[in-house]
């Protein structure tokens, strides 16, 4: 029988399971900057190393704390975050795949894919129920938001079109 560490978290717990996904999103809101200025295929390719790299410490770093109780408000700026982080990366690859193709980025999603996958269920375990809240986060995108994306863009990455 397993042993569960928990601790709570209030709203202003910043210093406890917050910090990380702060981190992780301030990071990321760097790359993307990096992302916007690449000029060959290579430093993009670094950069979005650099983002697996991000995204696997905070995973390794959440994991370390065990399950964590939260208050209501907590819970929505840890799915605020979460969601960030997720629109950050998407923006990033929206962004490659205008500059350099979208069989680039297709190259770079299946080690983003894994890590991605291993924050959402490693988050989930921490905060039951979070990842719910966060694909709510996701879906409220404004539609001016969403009439901006290139679509066709977004299809040729989806493997929709060719």
């Amino acid at each position: 029988m397993s042993i569960h560490k928990s601790r709570a978290v209030s709203a202003r717990g910043e210093e406890g399971s917050l910090s990380q996904l702060t981190t992780l999103e301030a990071v990321m809101r760097k790359q993307l900057d990096a992302c916007i200025k690449a000029k060959t295929s290579d430093e993009a390719k670094a950069v979005m190393n650099q983002v697996v790299v991000e995204v696997q410490t905070t995973t390794k770093s959440l994991e370390q704390l065990g399950k964590v109780n939260v208050d209501a408000t907590a819970t929505a700026d840890i799915a605020v975050r979460v969601a960030c982080i997720i629109e950050i990366l998407i923006k990033m690859l929206l962004k490659l795949s205008r500059k350099f193709g979208a069989d680039f980025v297709v190259g770079l999603c299946g080690e983003i894919d894994i890590v991605l996958k291993g924050l959402l269920v490693t988050i989930e375990g921490l905060f039951a129920g979070i990842l719910v809240l966060v694909l709510k986060k996701i879906v409220d995108v404004k539609t001016s938001a969403i009439m901006q994306l290139d679509l066709t863009q977004c299809a040729k990455v989806l493997g929709l079109i060719g």
